[in-house]
């Protein structure tokens, strides 16, 4: 995936996720787990989490509100850079990160552009010109 590919991809929220701000602004992630094998056995023995919360802080809830699949990763960086006098650099690396890391815990996901085919070569339906966006993580390698 190239550079540009990532800038362009929208966060979306992953479904089935719950989340609320507490009294102190900051948002907090609910995530169900899944008990696999060895789980559902130890839990018959031990008393286990059925969920998990994840506290954001202040920037990191800035950060998932604006995940809305709305907001490209390129438009993100912009707002972070602005409104935290940091110079794009130092946003883009510090939201790309961030975002990783996200991600990987199956919170949100990444909504991406799909380039056309061939030349006058239609996909599903579409006509020239359109696009379609398919989910995946930015980092992860394209399969053709």
């Amino acid at each position: 995936m190239t550079r540009r590919e990532t800038l362009l991809a929208r966060p979306v929220r992953a479904e089935g996720i719950d989340w609320e701000r507490n009294e102190e602004g900051e948002i907090e992630v609910t995530i169900k787990l899944r008990p696999g094998r060895r789980t559902r056995i130890l839990s018959v023995i031990l008393p286990l989490a059925r969920r998990r919360v994840i506290s954001l802080d202040l920037l990191g809830s800035e950060v998932w509100e604006m995940c809305d699949g709305k907001n490209t990763v390129e438009a993100m960086i912009g707002k972070i850079a602005k409104g935290h006098k940091l110079n794009w650099k130092e946003a883009e690396i510090s939201l790309l990160n961030y975002l990783k890391t996200l991600g990987k815990k199956g919170i949100i996901v990444f909504a991406i552009p799909r380039k056309e085919g061939k030349k006058g070569a239609l996909r599903a339906g579409r006509s020239r010109g359109q696009s379609s966006a398919r989910l995946c993580f930015p980092w992860e390698r394209r399969l053709r």
